[in-house]
C-alpha cells in the first residue's frame, strides 16, 4: 500500500513539475509578444487572422517537428492544445492538434518499420523497450489502444515501438487517430466550456482540486488496469495475437 501511494506521489509530482515548466514557457512566450508590441490575446490572434492558411500551416510545422525531434518532453499534446485553443476556435484547434498528432505519431511508427529495433533502442532507450515491447508483441490488440487512450503513457516512444511489431498500417492509422482524438476532443471542447477570465480564488482553487482527484483517478485505474494484463495469462488473449511471426 505504501509502495503504491508512493509510485502514485512521485507520479503526481512529475506532472506538477510539468506544468510548472509548462507556465514559466508560456510566461517566457507572452514576454516575447509584449516586449514585440502584442500585448494583449486580442492582438495576437489578429496576428494569427492576418497570416491566413499561413497560420495553420506553421502550427502545423512546429506542433509536429516538437513531436517527433523533441518527444522527450512530456506532455506536448497538452501544452499544443492549450496555444491552439488560445488562438484558434475550438473545432480548429481540435483538428489541428488531432491531425498533427496522427502525423507525428505516423512517422514515429515508420521509423520502427523501417529502421528496426536497433535504432529505436538508440533513440528511446532500452529501459523503455524492456518496459513496452513484450506487452506490444503479445497483446498489441489490447494494450495499444489502451496505451493511446490513457494520458500517461508515453505516446510517442510507444508508437516508435508498434513499428517493431507485425502491427499493419492499415490497422495503425485508424485506431491510433480515434483513440488520440479522443483525449485531444475531451481536452478542447471540455477546456473550451471554462471561462477562465472570470475565475475567483475559490474557483481556482476548486479547479485545482478536481484535477488533482481526476489525475488520481486516472493513475490508480491505469495502475490497476496494467496489473491486470500483465497477470492474465497469454492464453487468454490468444485470439488477439498478431497471426505472423515477430519481428526481431
Amino acid at each position: 500500500m505504501k509502495n503504491n501511494f508512493k509510485t502514485v506521489l512521485i507520479k503526481a509530482l512529475k506532472i506538477i513539475a510539468i506544468f510548472v515548466g509548462y507556465a514559466v514557457l508560456a510566461a517566457l512566450i507572452y514576454l516575447f509578444f509584449y516586449l514585440n508590441g502584442y500585448k494583449s490575446l486580442d492582438d495576437i490572434r489578429g496576428l494569427i487572422d492576418n497570416a491566413g492558411a499561413w497560420a495553420w500551416l506553421i502550427f502545423s510545422i512546429i506542433q509536429i517537428f516538437s513531436t517527433v525531434v523533441l518527444f522527450i518532453i512530456p506532455a506536448q499534446t497538452t501544452a499544443f492544445i492549450v496555444l491552439a485553443l488560445a488562438l484558434f476556435t475550438p473545432l480548429e484547434a481540435f483538428l489541428l492538434v488531432a491531425i498533427n498528432t496522427l502525423i507525428a505519431s505516423l512517422l514515429n511508427f515508420s521509423v520502427g518499420k523501417l529502421f528496426g529495433k536497433v535504432i529505436v533502442q538508440k533513440i528511446i532507450g532500452e529501459e523503455t523497450i524492456i518496459k513496452y515491447q513484450e506487452k506490444l508483441e503479445t497483446k498489441a490488440k489490447i494494450y495499444y489502444p489502451i496505451m493511446m487512450l490513457f494520458p500517461f503513457f508515453p505516446d510517442d516512444e510507444i508508437t516508435m515501438l508498434a513499428g517493431l511489431t507485425p502491427m499493419t498500417y492499415r490497422y495503425f492509422i485508424p485506431v491510433t487517430f480515434v483513440t488520440r482524438s479522443v483525449g485531444i476532443a475531451t481536452y478542447v471542447f471540455l477546456g473550451s466550456t471554462f471561462n477562465y477570465q472570470n475565475f475567483t480564488v475559490l474557483h481556482w482553487y476548486q479547479f485545482i482540486v478536481i484535477i488533482g482527484l481526476l489525475l488520481y483517478l486516472v493513475f490508480f485505474l491505469a495502475d490497476k488496469l496494467e496489473k491486470y494484463l500483465e497477470s492474465t495469462p497469454l492464453s487468454n488473449f490468444s485470439f488477439w495475437r498478431w497471426s505472423t511471426r515477430r519481428k526481431r
